[in-house]
């Protein structure tokens, strides 16, 4: 399949789960990323963490202990967050349609080697680009499949990388030029979604410059809404990309 076809097909699966997509990701995304800005917003009153000029070495030793729990609060928010993309990931690879219990009971059970993997590939990953960008960049686009290929094809995790190398042999370009495309088209989305909160913020009469906590506020509303529509569409892309290298090498 073309670009167009495998981004139309992502499209109209999005579309055709939405509620069971926005639930997942307002359940395991914006819930536990709301209270990570939440308390974020507290720990600096009127100002926020943006608001500090000088956040240099003797700042963040007066603030050791928000900048700890802010780190342990951040893990914590990105490991539940994983459970939404990866419950997309996970049953979207099974059927079209499908409810939110099916979507939560796949992900669920794939999680904790999903996991694994993804920290192997980031491991892999940040030594290959602290020794040389360039194989970074290589092995980065020929291991792209490799989530799919663990979950679909039920492999070990070194076993997925190499499938996902297969797959991609002989569409490295191709793999890396659409993977620029849906990103492209994913910033695109940002940008809408920005002005539009632009809008509201002039509305509302806050200001578009500053630190203040309703302009901190505000960029924490779009990122939210962004990563509700450009997250799934990403995951649904590399899917059907996927399926479509797996059906043409086999």
């Amino acid at each position: 399949m073309g670009f167009g076809e495998i981004f139309g097909k992502s499209w109209n699966e999005y579309w055709k789960n939405f509620l069971v997509i926005l639930t997942l990701m307002f359940l395991f995304y914006i819930i536990p990323m709301f209270l990570l800005n939440l308390y974020n917003s507290n720990y600096f009153p009127g100002e926020t963490l943006l608001g500090q000029e000088n956040v240099g070495v003797d700042f963040i030793i007066q603030n050791v202990n928000y900048f700890g729990t802010l780190i342990i609060f951040s893990i914590v928010a990105f490991l539940i967050a994983l459970i939404a993309s990866l419950s997309i990931l996970s049953i979207s690879l099974k059927k079209d349609k499908y409810t939110f219990s099916e979507a939560l009971k796949l992900g669920l059970k794939n999680y904790f080697g999903y996991l694994l993997l993804v920290i192997v590939i980031w491991i892999f990953l940040a030594g290959l680009f602290i020794l040389l960008i360039i194989p970074g960049i290589i092995f980065m686009v020929y291991w792209t499949l490799a989530s799919y290929v663990f979950i679909n094809e039920k492999k070990g995790i070194i076993a997925s990388l190499k499938e996902s190398m297969r797959l991609v042999k002989g569409r490295w370009w191709k793999t890396l030029g659409y993977g620029i495309l849906i990103f492209l088209i994913v910033i695109a989305i940002g940008i809408g979604i920005g002005l539009i909160g632009m809008v509201i913020q002039l509305i509302l009469g806050i200001p578009l410059q500053g630190h203040s906590v309703g302009a901190f506020w505000m960029t924490r509303v779009v990122d939210f809404v962004s990563k509700v529509f450009t997250t799934p569409i990403i995951v649904l892309f590399f899917k059907n990309m996927y399926l479509d290298y797996r059906k043409r090498k086999n």
